[in-house]
Order: structure tokens, then sequence, then C-alpha cells
């Protein structure tokens, strides 16, 4: 395949007729506009997604409910007053006891929360 396509200035100087597609947008467009994902690779991910598997399996947890809950803890890290919404969604589903739960602003549960969104989205779509 050439990845090379016409430029809107052809007519005007043949000279700049075609030029090279970069190699990610021939991959988006490959992977009907997903990114590749070069973290699948790592060891460390990949023990991650095991470990998340295991625990969804063990506790029969719905992997959408850790999607929406990090999902949700992306958007709280932008806007503070959501952030007591995802703490009593992650409660009220089990995720976390309100007794791990601390006073204010926790960076570390958006964090986790964010991490584990994007872990149970790698498995639902078959990591």
């Amino acid at each position: 395949m050439d990845n090379a396509s016409p430029s809107p200035k052809k007519m005007e100087n043949p000279a700049l007729a075609t030029q090279p597609i970069n190699q990610d947008v021939l991959d988006l467009v490959a992977n009907k506009g997903k990114p590749k994902n070069p973290s699948l690779s790592d060891p460390k991910v990949q023990e991650s997604i095991a470990k998340l598997k295991e625990i969804i399996q063990r506790n029969n947890i719905d992997p959408q409910i850790i999607i929406r809950g990090g999902q949700m803890a992306d958007k709280a890290l932008l806007d503070r007053n959501l952030y007591p919404m995802l703490v009593e969604m992650a409660v009220k589903e089990g995720l976390i006891s309100p007794d791990k739960v601390q006073q204010g602003f926790d960076p570390k549960l958006i964090a986790g929360a964010s991490t584990a969104g994007k872990l149970a989205q790698m498995i639902v779509d078959g990591a």
C-alpha cells in the first residue's frame, strides 16, 4: 500500500503531489480509531490485568462498574465537585469500604479508580 496522499497544493505545485502519511495515522485507520496500546506487552501491566481479573471473578463484579468508576474518577480529577459522587458510587457498589475513605479529596483514590477503570476496559476488550 502506498502511504502517500495527494496534497491540497497538488494542482499548484506538482513537486508537492505526494506527502508521506504518518504511521500513527495509518495505525488509527487500521484499528478503527483506537490507538495501539504498547503497554499491553509490559509485564507489570499484564500482572495488574491478571490481578484485576481475579478480583472481578472472585467478587463477582461487573467490569462495567469499574470502567464507569474510572471514567468518573477522570472527571473528578478535573472537577472536584464530582468526587463525593465517585466515593458514593464506589462504596455503594462495594468497590471500597466506607472506613477506607479519607476525608476530603484523595488523589490516591482517584488514581486507583482511574487505573482500575482503564485495566477493566482492557479486560473487556480482550486483554
